[in-house]
């Protein structure tokens, strides 16, 4: 049975990370990263612990398409998991100061470690009983609503890291919540449309999609990270592991009254993502270009 107390989970991030920063080859600036699948099946097998320095850090801003006709800020040829607002409010819902400003350098929500997604296809029918006879007939009623369940894992080695994490758990809980409030103007709006890309255009390309539900997992057996959403505080300081009170107390009053608090340092996010066309863009669909797949690429959005 695998051990999960802290220490071996603390020993084997440190083990974990080594054995995957040697498989990422990612020393070109803009390039994809190149991954040696052997070398990840290999760390994988001493552990289930993955770093998430090396992914975060290959983001390059210079990969960025300056294509009008993108949906979604992102770099080039990424095939990593990925959930964005749309470009026209990137700026607006991830700011470059906010708790969620890590998010800016992975254009959005993104998964570190390739995660399990699962794709529910529905098709709704009527079903009419014939009288005296064999079985009913099924008349069809209409198309269901496409739904994808992303489960990933998250780990917080550092506090870069940590601070990725804290992010992400903020985009669940900010982008799942409708505008609401005396001293909101835009109060009534619901949640927006977001975008979902992984793994290239003939499987996730610019899906629109809602947040219906999430699970974010708080695990009561592995070590927690203190993190503040002021990039300036870190946590490298010996005093915190012997004093965790006044070096909280420290950071809060350094960063004025900052958001601060701890991750696990390693967790599940799993969220169910409902693809959501607008009705004008329904009526745009064409099943023959579906077929051939020519609506699979330029803005994509279909599934």
């Amino acid at each position: 049975m695998e051990d999960s107390s802290p220490l071996s989970i603390t020993s084997d991030l440190s083990r974990f990370s080594t054995s995957f920063n040697d498989s990422v080859d990612n020393t070109a600036p803009g390039s994809d990263i190149v991954v040696n699948q052997s070398a990840i099946r290999s760390a994988l097998s001493s552990s289930s612990l993955l770093s998430t320095s090396s992914l975060l850090s290959s983001s390059n801003a210079n990969s960025i398409s300056s294509s009008s006709s993108t949906i979604v800020p992102q770099p080039k040829n990424d095939r990593r998991v990925r959930i964005s607002p749309r470009a026209a409010v990137f700026d607006q819902m991830i700011t470059s100061s906010g708790i969620m400003s890590p998010l800016r350098e992975t254009y959005g929500f993104m998964f570190p470690i390739t995660p399990s997604i699962s794709e529910t296809i529905e098709t709704n029918y009527e079903s009419y009983d014939i009288v005296h006879g064999l079985m009913p007939i099924q008349a069809f009623k209409s198309g269901g609503a496409k739904t994808l369940t992303v489960s990933g894992t998250f780990v917080a080695q550092t506090d870069v890291e940590a601070r990725y994490c804290l992010a992400c758990i903020h985009f669940i809980r900010s982008f799942s919540k409708m505008n609401f409030g005396d001293s909101d103007p835009n109060a009534g709006t619901p949640p927006p449309i977001l975008v979902f890309n992984a793994y290239g255009d003939a499987a996730f390309h610019n899906i629109p999609v809602i947040i219906s539900q999430a699970s974010l997992d708080w695990p009561n057996d592995v070590d927690y990270v203190y993190t503040t959403a002021d990039s300036t505080i870190g946590n490298s300081s010996v005093a915190f592991r012997t004093n965790a009170n006044s070096t909280r107390a420290s950071a809060r009053s350094a960063a004025s009254m900052v958001a601060d608090g701890w991750v696990p340092s390693k967790f599940t996010i799993s969220v169910t993502l409902t693809v959501q066309h607008t009705a004008s863009r329904l009526r745009k669909f064409n099943l023959e270009s579906f077929r051939n797949g020519s609506l699979l690429t330029g803005n994509g959005g279909w599934i």
